[in-house]
């Protein structure tokens, strides 16, 4: 059998293939391409730093020039000579023979220098020197390349020192925080952080420019007020913007912050009972706005709502917290509430203008709502008057049925068929008519003093007498003309308040011994349904008497003249008076009626008036 030879040593004549080469070209040339851009981003770049270079070396002999230039050459008359070369720009302040832009080429490329000139002081006695040289960009033209040298230059003998910044940090009470705080400085290129010590911090051997001064606030701590709009809460960081550092000058920066104050509420009644809500509380909420000294600078702060089932537990805890600890804070608290025929309660505002904070602690501060309560509420439905047939179909109104849940009735007992109002029960109205001495008589146990809010929802049929109110203690022209919706009661030494009430307007007057002056009119065309009120206001002090208001669907018309006595009774007559012997009645109501209303102390707010007057015009007129 033959023996088998392998051999790894035979030699092979063939070449490389045409394919082969080609192949190998043209990954070649792939692999050169590739890099082409690479080679010429280098080119550019070596090209762009020698521009640079370039630009640093024009700068560095205008610098050069410049302080080859006397500082400044004096006339005779020591004025600074502006013909003679020195260090200035020429048409400038200060003078000197330095054109502010020139243009050169070197390369084929060109710079442009801007020099600026200009005094470190108001003394003069030193200037700032800045020199910026710019290209076009390699990469692209629209890009330049700037650099930028700022130096100074003096009078033969003055320090110039760089600029700093001096950060103070102060607590409420206007001492330096003894915590140490964060402080940041940055401008474009510069950025430094150190730390207070004794509530301050220094930055020196700065360059002159604009900076941005920070101050990180401490979680547990808040800044002032007037910091607000410099505060962001993300980053907790107050910033002063554009501190302004220039050469031998220290730039200032203050800072305030403390530890925080709160507040918890106690919200009850005038009963001092925590609030009852139902489904007619509609919004309940605080608003609190701060000052620092002068009230005439008062601030918002924030608005709070609470919600029924807070203001059912009666406390507020941490009701609002991080308050300014110093300055006076002013709290109002308001309950909108609807009214229903079955629901009369209402509550003022509460208000309190002197709150006084403590840095770190929690205040607590017991929220008493008034609450005026309704004395009187006679609302036009057949079932709530007792009414009777009289002659010629007629209904006459025996008994206005109080809704208040008082019993307060309004009747007329007398057996005389013309002296009762007609009971309309084809649109539930009261009519008093013409030529008629009609009335009602509401209990005596009704009357308010001083302090009440009386509520009509009514239109006149005539016009009344318009009297001018007056502050004569011995007026009596109410005597006459008058059209008494509600008649004022006689009240000897003090005074009974009564309405009289025409198409042509509303006027309020007072009745007592040989006194019975108009104290508020307001003129108007009241020839449809109108809700009119009238409010009787006498201060805690009792400096000023009772004083009545007018309003007119629940706006505020007119405030008159204080009473000439020193107390003033709610009206119990609705639309004049008995007339018995001895006793003179002067002037009846004539006009229809759907609802009558009186809430005693304290007097309704404006707001509440106007959401009784709502009431009434949307169910009553």
């Amino acid at each position: 059998m033959p023996k088998q030879i392998n051999s790894f040593s035979g030699k092979n004549d063939k070449g490389f293939t045409l394919v082969e080469i080609l192949v190998s070209l043209m990954l070649l040339l792939i692999l050169v391409i590739a890099f082409v851009p690479l080679f010429t981003y280098v080119s550019q770049a070596i090209a762009s730093n020698k521009a640079r270079d370039v630009a640093v070396e024009i700068a560095t002999q205008k610098m050069e020039e410049m302080r080859a230039l006397p500082y400044i050459v004096m006339t005779e008359g020591l004025s600074i000579d502006t013909t003679k070369p020195q260090l200035g720009l020429k048409d400038g302040d200060p003078p000197g023979s330095i054109e502010p832009t020139q243009t050169i080429t070197v390369n084929n490329r060109t710079y442009t220098i801007n020099t600026d000139i200009a005094w470190g002081d108001n003394e003069k006695s030193f200037k700032i020197v800045s020199v910026s040289v710019e290209s076009p960009g390699v990469f692209n033209e629209a890009v330049k390349i700037i650099n930028r040298f700022d130096t100074m230059a003096a009078q033969e003998g003055v320090r110039v020192e760089p600029g700093s910044i001096l950060v103070e940090v102060y607590n409420s009470k206007g001492e330096p925080l003894d915590e140490s705080i964060q402080i940041t400085i940055e401008t474009s290129d510069l950025d430094e952080t150190d730390y207070t010590i004794d509530g301050k911090a220094l930055f020196t051997n700065l360059p002159s420019g604009a900076f941005e001064v920070k101050a990180l606030v401490p979680a547990n701590m808040v800044c002032h007020p007037d910091l607000t709009p410099q505060y962001d809460g993300s980053t907790r960081l107050i910033t002063e913007h554009n501190v302004t550092v220039t050469y031998n000058k220290q730039a200032k920066v203050s800072f305030t912050m403390d530890r925080p104050a709160g507040i918890n509420f106690y919200i009850k009644d005038q009963a001092n009972n925590n609030i009852s809500t139902n489904n007619n509380f509609v919004k309940n909420e605080f608003v609190f706005n701060w000052y620092e000294s002068d009230p005439s600078h008062t601030m918002n702060i924030t608005t709070r709502s609470v919600t029924n089932n807070e203001l059912n537990n009666g406390k507020l805890d941490n009701a609002i917290t991080n308050l300014w600890p110093e300055g006076t804070y002013i709290v109002s608290f308001r309950i909108d509430k609807k009214i229903s025929d079955s629901d009369f309660r209402l509550y003022n505002a509460y208000y309190n203008d002197n709150i006084k904070l403590t840095a770190g602690t929690t205040k607590n501060i017991t929220v008493n709502v008034d609450s005026p309560p309704i004395k009187v509420a006679l609302l036009a439905k057949d079932s709530w008057v007792e009414s009777r047939d009289a002659p010629w179909i007629t209904y006459k109104a025996r008994k206005w049925f109080d809704r208040s849940g008082n019993g307060y009735n309004a009747e007329n007992t007398v057996n005389n068929d013309n002296l009762q109002p007609r009971w309309r029960k084809s649109d539930n109205t009261m009519v008093f008519e013409s030529n008629a001495k009609q009335y009602l008589a509401i209990k005596s146990e009704a009357e308010c003093k001083n302090n009440f809010t009386v509520f009509v929802s009514a239109n006149p049929d005539e016009d009344h007498g318009l009297d001018a109110i007056s502050n004569d203690p011995s007026n009596t022209l109410g005597t006459s003309g008058q059209k008494y919706l509600f008649y004022p009661s006689q009240k000897g030494d003090q005074a009974g308040m009564g309405i009289s009430l025409g198409k042509n307007g509303v006027t309020v007057y007072e009745h007592g011994n040989n006194y019975m002056p108009a104290k508020a009119r307001f003129d108007a065309n009241l020839n449809r349904y109108s809700i009119i009120a009238v409010r009787y206001y006498h201060d805690p002090a009792g400096v000023v008497n009772p004083t009545p208001s007018i309003y007119v669907n629940g706006e505020h018309k007119t405030t008159g003249y204080p009473s000439n006595r020193t107390e003033v009774y709610s009206p119990l007559k609705i639309g004049g008076d008995l007339e018995v012997e001895g006793q003179q009645v002067w002037g009846y109501y004539r006009g229809n009626l759907r609802a009558v209303l009186i809430y005693d102390s304290p007097a309704l707010d404006d707001f509440n008036i106007k959401a009784v007057s709502q009431y009434l015009y949307d169910n009553y007129r």
